[in-house]
């Protein structure tokens, strides 16, 4: 990535890749198989995110994530018109599998996270097909975010919905306590 230019498409091979991603171009960062299982990244410092996404415009495609204790798998940071797709956060997450934090139009979709979702000050987003397994799931001081077709489950899901502004149908999610 160091050689890379706003622009560029990196596609990665199979393996498991053992660092911490600072995306800071426009790039795609592409699986080249779409296998989660066989494309994964897991933390070399697990102080910081798996990705830290600075850059506007980045896709994240294709790949599993794994941590020991580090902060959260993808983290969106004061970003815009982004794609994370067919992620799946798996491991030790100290904070959530994919985090947006003061962002606005970006797209979220097809993805699984053991580990929630949270979304801080955080306006204007799509998060479609998802699926978040955990009690970390926060959607919290966010507004006229879109969803569709998620599936969150948590032992406490009233304090994941309530207060929420949303365009379309939250009611369309599955919504269960685990």
């Amino acid at each position: 990535m160091n050689n890379s230019v706003d622009g560029d498409t990196i596609l990665v091979n199979r393996g498991v890749y053992v660092e911490n991603v600072v995306v800071d171009k426009k790039l795609e960062i592409i699986s080249m198989s779409g296998n989660l299982e066989d494309t994964s990244v897991q933390t070399l410092n697990p102080g910081d995110h798996v990705f830290h996404v600075t850059a506007n415009s980045v896709t994240i495609k294709g790949f599993g994530l794994r941590s020991a204790s580090s902060r959260s798998g993808i983290y969106l940071d004061n970003v815009q018109h982004n794609i994370i797709a067919n992620s799946n956060t798996q491991y030790g997450f100290e904070r959530s599998g994919i985090y947006l934090d003061n962002v606005q139009h970006n797209i979220i979709a097809n993805s699984n996270t053991q580990y929630g979702f949270e979304l801080a000050a955080s306006n204007n987003n799509t998060l479609k097909g998802n699926i978040g397994n955990s009690d970390t799931n926060n959607l919290s001081d966010n507004s006229s975010n879109y969803t569709d077709d998620n599936e969150i489950k948590s032992q406490d899901i009233n304090r994941e919905i309530e207060n929420k502004s949303f365009i379309g149908a939250l009611i369309s999610a599955v919504v269960s306590r685990i």
